[in-house]
């Protein structure tokens, strides 16, 4: 495990619609969001992407001091000035990564949806994150396509904008996370008509991420929540 010194930004105003996606926080020094997926006394756990600890212009960073920042809630403090924070692993095959901040409880947290959720079906879900690193996170429909063969990727319709990696798709009738933001891939059959981006989106599936978590220590007696 890799030990590395954190710092904090300022705390954010509590947004006007209090949810699920009010989890996903901003982490403004690797231009990439992530979501508190657990917290408890002492102890919060964050769900991002892999490829924000890819090196970037020969800047190791895997090892550059973090900055956070997220929204927050009355008679909650902020978190404590220099508390630890531990990269719990990566899965860049998957775009996976998994970040403990010794400090906690926080007011919101989206759990992911465990094995009994099953396949995230075609419809509407959001997709939530920092859109170019800037405040608040977008919160934006997300229509997913068919699931194609593979169980560890899940596609939508429309592609995410640049520093919304690493942020959340969320299923709006239950509140959980069921996907994390990759990216998107080119012009195709998908496209959105006038995007220069193209599309489809893409994001790693719920089934993907409980496979990680699992391999993490997740299926534990004291972390086995939602359904791993």
């Amino acid at each position: 495990m890799r030990r590395l010194l954190l710092t904090f930004l300022f705390l954010l105003p509590q947004s006007a619609l209090a949810g699920p996606m009010d989890a996903v926080v901003r982490i403004p020094s690797h231009g990439v969001s992530a979501t508190v997926i657990h917290t408890e006394q002492g102890r919060t756990f964050l769900l991002g992407c892999s490829h924000m600890f890819d090196p970037e212009n020969g800047q190791d960073m895997l090892h550059k001091r973090m900055t956070f920042d997220m929204p927050s809630a009355p008679g909650w403090s902020p978190f404590r000035p220099g508390c630890q924070q531990i990269i719990w692993g990566r899965d860049p095959r998957h775009d996976l990564s998994l970040i403990e901040i010794r400090d906690g409880p926080r007011p919101f947290v989206c759990p992911v949806a465990g094995a009994s959720f099953g396949h995230t079906q075609p419809g509407n879900y959001w997709s939530v994150g920092y859109d170019e690193m800037k405040f608040p996170a977008v919160v934006r429909p997300a229509h997913v396509l068919q699931r194609s063969d593979s169980l560890w990727v899940t596609m939508t319709q429309e592609p995410p904008w640049h520093g919304r990696s690493g942020g959340a798709l969320i299923d709006p009738r239950t509140g959980l996370l069921v996907g994390v933001c990759g990216g998107y891939q080119g012009p195709g059959r998908f496209a959105v008509q006038g995007d220069p981006r193209g599309g489809p989106g893409v994001y790693t599936s719920h089934e993907a991420i409980g496979a990680f978590l699992q391999r993490m220590g997740w299926h534990s007696a004291r972390y086995n929540l939602y359904g791993y």
